[in-house]
């Protein structure tokens, strides 16, 4: 922005606003005032529609502005016997006339909004005590599909508008049976394509990417058994629909200790995750789950990606000292730090090209107020509030804006040596006696990188010398000896019979004087018989070796030519 004053033509409201909301594509606000919900479209200020209704507590806007839903809390009757209203209202954004009603008595953050829609609005869904109910888009009095499954608690669409649509479910563990998660299409709700068997999820937040080819499983539990944490254990589940993979990231953090963010880039194909024991690491992960960057270590717990893609902040909010490193994610190196302290909220702009900080009420009573940066660091405008609740950019999708990637220069070594060469020597304190003595230049920092790794996909594939066998012709020829072991093995057996075959014919031959002669006779075709098989089962050695695409050298090709004429004598001999 090039301006930081308040729009004239924008909206204004000067009563005591009670909720505040704004859709996704920031065409539209919601705002509720003493009992009366107004609509208003944000690039002109017109109000579209104006709802009277009392005690508003939640309002979340459908995917294309065309319903907005509301749910407040279930009131105690002073008749017992009088029925309960419906809390949960669907209204129609332009005309503000009421579409359905429900009556949902419980609240969590993890079932809102209650009513969910696909992308394009053809299909919504709600969950019911252990059922999902899908209905046609716009239409709420008849279920036209049904998915059973017991103890579902959580159900999320892919937000993609490819069909068959597709959506995720999950059920926690209960008394000893580990949770479940499953990845379905719709209308075919019996296609499952993913479906996985999750231990330590009591509960668990679903991250689709942007294209709705991927999620991350992000499980919690309320005790962590290994006594290390007082906020339970937390674990992150990979689901690929494309492949029909799911995949437990945490064998491939590399340090232990608690999972503080999961984070998809914006183009969908990476996703960043800052876990372990302070200071922690963050490290960029594929859909592979191949390690692409490791961040250097700091106090961190925060990952947000810029709107394009293109850079990474990575903070320490919260508890921390709201130290901010602004990284490039192409190549890995450090743009700028920043230290935000107090910080309650941190989002970038949709251009890419500034970060909003606030401090808000309730989470702090002191220092309310917002602030704009920009990646390279420098703080551009401070407004301080005496009690704010909520400062949000207006949401713009980044296509809007141009693509403008950190150049090479803003994160050269050079200028990062400098800048920090200059900070030390203005910072440096030099007591009395040491003023008038020669200043030795201090030692500058070398620039943060991070630790690039490259997928097994693009990494060269090794050529085998020559004169080595390769893996897969190392592994045919343990299997042709083991064939030949074992043939070894059949031919010794085969002997040892024949051997007591020939010496059981031996002892008949002495007490049957008569036929001694016959008997000799018999036991020189059997020995010969023997001679005859040993020498095919040797051409077939040869053969098998020669359909490999050996050569064979000459001696054993005249031994091939010989087959023939060996079975025909081996027919000759048993006739």
């Amino acid at each position: 922005p090039t301006s930081f004053e308040e729009d004239s033509q924008g909206i204004r409201i000067e009563e005591s606003v009670d909720l505040l909301h704004q859709s996704e594509d920031g065409e539209y606000i919601a705002v509720y005032v003493a009992g009366t919900l107004s609509i208003y479209q944000t690039s002109t200020g017109a109000l579209v529609s104006s709802i009277q209704h009392p005690k508003i507590k939640f309002l979340s806007f459908s995917p294309n502005n065309t319903f907005i839903q509301s749910w407040q809390y279930v009131e105690k009757l002073q008749n017992p016997n009088d029925k309960q209203p419906d809390n949960l209202i669907i209204w129609d954004v332009a005309t503000g006339e009421r579409v359905h009603s429900w009556l949902e008595k419980h609240y969590s953050t993890s079932n809102w909004p209650f009513i969910k829609w696909t992308a394009d609005e053809t299909v919504a869904a709600k969950m019911s005590n252990g059922k999902v109910n899908f209905y046609a888009g716009k239409h709420f009095n008849v279920i036209v599909n049904t998915f059973k499954l017991q103890g579902v608690a959580r159900f999320s669409w892919a937000p993609s508008t490819t069909i068959p649509h597709k959506f995720a479910v999950f059920v926690p563990e209960k008394k000893g049976q580990p949770g479940k998660v499953q990845v379905c299409e719709y209308p075919e709700t019996s296609n499952i394509i993913i479906q996985k068997s999750i231990f330590k999820a009591q509960s668990a937040d679903i991250l689709w990417n942007k294209q709705g080819t991927a999620a991350l499983l992000i499980s919690q539990t309320d005790i962590d058994t290994s006594g290390k944490s007082y906020y339970g254990e937390t674990g992150v589940h990979l689901l690929n629909a494309k492949t029909g993979e799911c995949k437990n990231v945490r064998p491939s953090l590399v340090k232990p200790g608690p999972i503080y963010e999961c984070v998809w880039s914006p183009k969908g194909a990476k996703f960043v995750v800052v876990y372990g024991s302070m200071p922690s690491k963050t490290t960029l992960f594929n859909l592979n789950l191949e390690r692409l960057m490791d961040f250097p270590e700091a106090h961190r717990n925060t990952a947000i990606f810029c709107p394009h893609g293109h850079t990474l902040a990575i903070a320490g909010f919260g508890n921390l000292q709201g130290e901010t490193d602004i990284w490039d994610v192409q190549r890995g190196r450090l743009i700028s730090k920043m230290k935000a302290p107090c910080t309650t909220e941190c989002i970038w702009s949709p251009c890419s090209t500034y970060i909003l900080t606030s401090t808000l009420t309730p989470r702090l009573r002191q220092d309310n107020g917002w602030k704009i940066w920009k990646p390279n660091g420098e703080l551009v405008y401070h407004h301080p509030v005496g009690e704010l609740y909520r400062v949000v950019w207006r949401n713009v999708s980044a296509q809007r804006y141009p693509n403008n990637p950190p150049r090479k220069e803003d994160s050269a070594p050079a200028k990062q040596v400098e800048q920090t060469a200059a900070a030390t020597k203005t910072s440096v304190y030099r007591p009395p006696h040491a003023r008038n003595k020669p200043v030795e230049e201090p030692k500058a920092e070398i620039a943060a990188v991070a630790q690039k790794y490259k997928p097994k996909s693009q990494q060269p594939k090794t050529v085998t010398p020559i004169g080595e066998l390769s893996k897969s012709a190392q592994k045919n020829k343990r299997r042709r000896q083991k064939k030949k072991q074992k043939l070894a093995e059949t031919e010794n057996t085969e002997d040892k019979k024949e051997e007591e075959s020939s010496s059981s014919n031996t002892t008949e031959d002495k007490k049957e004087q008569s036929s001694v002669v016959d008997n000799e006779e018999k036991i020189q075709k059997q020995k010969r018989a023997k001679t005859l098989k040993k020498k095919l089962r040797q051409i077939e050695l040869l053969k098998e070796k020669q359909s490999e695409g050996k050569q064979l050298n000459n001696q054993e090709l005249q031994k091939l030519k010989t087959e023939a004429s060996l079975r025909k004598e081996l027919t000759d001999l048993s006739k």
